[in-house]
This record gives C-alpha cells, sequence and structure tokens, in this order.
C-alpha cells in the first residue's frame, strides 16, 4: 500500500498533461457565409471541427481539468452525466483518452444518430422523460455507485470562471485580425456565451455579445431584464434554451437577445446545409437567423458586420430529426417560408421585405 499516493499522483500528472495538450483543441475554422460586397458581412464559426464535433469539447476538456485537480476524478472514478447528446459524446472523448467509464441519462428525444454514435463510443446509456430528469437521475446512479457527477450545467459556471480566457473569442479576434461587431450565440449550461460576454469586457473590446435563444426559452425572458410574465415554452431546436435556470448563464452579460422560433430555425438550418453543401442542425440555423434579423431588423440600419455566429456541433447528428422532411411534417413545421428568406439573406446579406414584420418572424421583439 506504500506506494499507492505515489501511482495516483503519477497518474493525476499524466491526465493533467494530456487534458492541457494543446493539440487535443487546435483552433476551429471561421467560414465565410455572405460574400463580399453584399450588404452585411456574416462568418461561421465551425466547432463540429473539433476533435470529438462540438462546441462542448471546450467544456468538457474544462470540466475534466477542473475535477482532476481537485481530486474528484481518479484512475478508478465511474463518472456520470446528464446530456442531450454533444456533451456527452465529448465527455466520451476525454474519458476514452483517461481510460474511465463513463454513463450518461439521455432524454428520450436524442436524435437517432446521437444515440447510435454514443453506443459506439462505449458509454452505457440510461433514459430519462427529459433532460431535468435526466440530471436527477445521473445524480442519482453517481450517489449510488459512489462516482462522480460531472454535471455539466452547475458546474459549467466554475469551468468557465472570471480566471479563464475564452478560447472561442481569442481564436475569432485572430482569424479576423480585428474584433468582430456582433457574435450570436445559444446558450444550453451558459457557460459558452457567458465566456464570450466575459471576454469583452476583459480585452475591452467593441464586441457586442447576442443571445440567440428558442422561443419559449427562461435565457430570452432573463436576458430582456424579466420583462413581462414569463411563460414557459415548448421547443425543438436541439441542445439550447430551458425553462430553469441555470448556474451558468449571466443575463447581465448579453447585450441583445433574439427568441427563434423552430421554423425560422430549421429553415435557416436548411438553406444553410444547402449553402455549404454538408448538413447543419437546428441549433445553427437559429443562429443564422438571429444574424439575419440582427441585418435586417437591428434599430442601427448600417449593421453589416463582421457578424460571427457559431455552429455549435457536427449537423450529421439530425438527419432524421431537423433535417428530415418526415420528421418537419410529423411535427408540423412549415419552413418553406423561412428557407427561402434564408436563401435571400445569405444571397444579399437581408432579408427579403416580406419579412418585415416581427410577429411572423418571432413572437417578441427584438431585444437589446
Amino acid at each position: 500500500m506504500p506506494n499507492e499516493p505515489a501511482a495516483m499522483d503519477d497518474w493525476r500528472a499524466s491526465a493533467l498533461r494530456k487534458l492541457t495538450d494543446e493539440s487535443n483543441c487546435k483552433p476551429t475554422p471561421l467560414i465565410k457565409l455572405v460574400d463580399e460586397g453584399t450588404l452585411a458581412h456574416i462568418w461561421l464559426k465551425d466547432e463540429s471541427a473539433t476533435p470529438s464535433g462540438s462546441i462542448k469539447h471546450r467544456l468538457a476538456r474544462r470540466l475534466f481539468w477542473r475535477a482532476v485537480v481537485d481530486g474528484r476524478i481518479g484512475s478508478d472514478t465511474s463518472l456520470y452525466d446528464a446530456s442531450s447528446g454533444s456533451m456527452a459524446l465529448s465527455e466520451a472523448w476525454f474519458a476514452r483518452m483517461l481510460d474511465l467509464r463513463l454513463e450518461i441519462v439521455v432524454p428520450a428525444t436524442i436524435s437517432r444518430e446521437k444515440k447510435c454514435l454514443l453506443e459506439r463510443a462505449g458509454i452505457r446509456l440510461h433514459i430519462a422523460a427529459d433532460l431535468e430528469g435526466a440530471r436527477r437521475k445521473a445524480s442519482w446512479l453517481a450517489e449510488r455507485h459512489c462516482g462522480f457527477f460531472i454535471d455539466q450545467f452547475v458546474n459549467a459556471a466554475d469551468a468557465y470562471g472570471h480566471d479563464v480566457p475564452c478560447a472561442v473569442f481569442s481564436e475569432i479576434h485572430d482569424q479576423l485580425e480585428r474584433s468582430p461587431d456582433w457574435i450570436i450565440a445559444g446558450c444550453g449550461t451558459g457557460g459558452t456565451i457567458s465566456s464570450l460576454a466575459r471576454a469583452v469586457v476583459l480585452t475591452d473590446s467593441p464586441t457586442r455579445i447576442c443571445l440567440a435563444d428558442p422561443d419559449g426559452s427562461l435565457f430570452h425572458w432573463l436576458a430582456r431584464r424579466n420583462e413581462g410574465a414569463y411563460r414557459p415554452g415548448q421547443w425543438l431546436i436541439d441542445g439550447v434554451g430551458s425553462c430553469e435556470p441555470r448556474p451558468g448563464f449571466r443575463p447581465s452579460l448579453p447585450s441583445h437577445s433574439i427568441a427563434v422560433s423552430d421554423e425560422a430555425a430549421v429553415g435557416a438550418s436548411w438553406a444553410l446545409s444547402e449553402h455549404l453543401g454538408r448538413p447543419f442542425g437546428s441549433s445553427a440555423g437559429m443562429n443564422l437567423w438571429a444574424a439575419a434579423l440582427l441585418c435586417s431588423f437591428h434599430e442601427e440600419p448600417c449593421v453589416a458586420g463582421p457578424i460571427v455566429t457559431l455552429n455549435p456541433d457536427d449537423g450529421a447528428r439530425y438527419t432524421t430529426t431537423s433535417l428530415s422532411t418526415e420528421w418537419c411534417e410529423t411535427n408540423g413545421l412549415e419552413i418553406a417560408e423561412f428557407n427561402r428568406a434564408t436563401v435571400e439573406f445569405l444571397r444579399t446579406g437581408r432579408l427579403p421585405d416580406d419579412f418585415r414584420d416581427y410577429d411572423r418572424i418571432s413572437r417578441h421583439a427584438i431585444a437589446g
């Protein structure tokens, strides 16, 4: 037994070397969406290019690093978390790298593609009715089996604290060779958008952060400074929004907020997929539609960019859900108008004139 502490220290040192190796998180591409000479300059930060295929790769890396440093993860620790898919795939990537066992509780609505990817990654899956139920079950499993509950929704606040530089913001600045006018991002745990907003403050940048949020989500209402009564909604946009508060989301940090309907997000994702010749999910479409609204209806008509939107994950994960005609019909989504309008936006930098009515686009006005 006298060698056990040294062995643990050796494992921890090795784990931290692997987690801090920059080859595990190289800069992701910045893709220009709207051509030169148009009315707006829109760029897409493609987080699907991370090793685990989503922006959650950055959060998972930080959560693992923090837990190893704090001694909450050791060489024989079993890990548990709740996820709608993308975070689980990123956590699986790091668990595999550290040779750790990982079990994930997913909501019943998870896409077939994500479920297959998770099973292929060797994760043991448990099913719950929804994401809140998944989180409760993951906590219970961790306690029952003396494991570690990663708890991405709560610990995102610690993972992206004030002392952590925002790699996404730094990469965008370096790739553009200037600060963008706007960055548009959705919110799941709140870690990414809050860290982007903090980076703006810490670097004294002129960049403004815009929250794109599903229509009916609590985050948009909070960012609007609790304007009116909050009415919880339901939406189909994957991996973003919540009817419950998240510790990682700081509603005072985004300078702007836009609510986006399912039809707009999915219609925009179809247009983006056609524009770039590969699949993009509804959350990428949500961010693009928010950019279209910002360019077309903001009180400053000269808004032109550069505006950067985020592609959170690999669109191939949604070919049987938001990118499926059958799925859209089953869920009663009429996306043709929004698809046409987004195609026009990608061509000209503005939405067509017949979309100049907020009520047809979102149930909430753009909030500044």
